[in-house]
């Protein structure tokens, strides 16, 4: 098997990100509720159940019809040596002109100086009377630092889910295949999701091993194709 970069550091796979945002079950009350949020903004917590549930795609989908929503992604490149006071500074300069402030971490445990900076944006929250919605996955007794912790536990939380069901597992993953233009045949995506791991994390790793293995290897993506390289995943 060829040598092939990581889903998450590959540049070229950070364009499936944003595709075709998909409606389905899982994301329904998610989405309502964020809806409301942009009516009645208040402090809500977006918790993430799994790696690739969507969040960062489906606030993406909303940000693109809210011109006063504001996205801080803290996996982003950072000053360095930055201090939790000159980061939340930092922050604030950007969400100046936003009534609605949205934070978006990844998945796991934060950083101490977006953990602190992120205490501090929500007591600044407060007392302006804005919207903030935290984005993150994190598990309870990973919360910190404690100030943190206590402040996330008192927010109202709603939960956002992958899909389970093969339509809109197969959905997601064709619009992740259109967005890097790979034209998947549908009975190709039945095959990944007959063979493989019914998770949606899973199927975006085979997806982009699949994809990268078949532009690399210049063949057309057949079901049998698909079945000799997924005995490589």
């Amino acid at each position: 098997m060829t040598e092939q970069p990581s889903l998450f550091d590959a540049a070229s796979w950070q364009r499936a990100r944003f595709g075709a945002w998909v409606h389905h079950a899982s994301s329904a009350n998610s989405e309502r509720r964020i809806a409301q949020w942009l009516i009645h903004p208040g402090l809500l917590w977006l918790h993430a159940k799994e790696p690739c549930s969507g969040k960062s795609h489906l606030l993406h989908e909303v940000a693109s019809s809210c011109a006063q929503m504001h996205i801080i992604h803290t996996d982003l490149p950072t000053p360095p040596h930055e201090t939790a006071t000159a980061r939340v500074a930092r922050w604030l300069s950007t969400l100046e002109h936003a009534t609605h402030w949205v934070v978006d971490l990844p998945s796991g445990p934060c950083c101490p100086i977006d953990g602190e900076a992120l205490f501090h944006l929500i007591e600044h929250a407060r007392s302006a009377h804005v919207g903030l919605l935290i984005a993150w996955s994190c598990a309870d007794n990973a919360l910190a630092p404690a100030e943190l912790a206590s402040r996330l536990r008192m927010m109202e939380q709603t939960p956002l889910a992958a899909p389970t069901d093969d339509a809109p597992l197969a959905a997601v993953l064709q619009s992740a295949a259109l967005n890097l233009h790979w034209d998947i045949p549908e009975a190709v995506l039945g095959v990944m999701l007959s063979h493989t791991e019914r998770t949606l994390a899973h199927q975006m790793t085979v997806l982009q091993h699949l994809e990268w293995e078949s532009r690399h290897q210049g063949v057309r993506t057949t079901q049998r194709w698909v079945r000799d390289n997924l005995t490589d995943t």
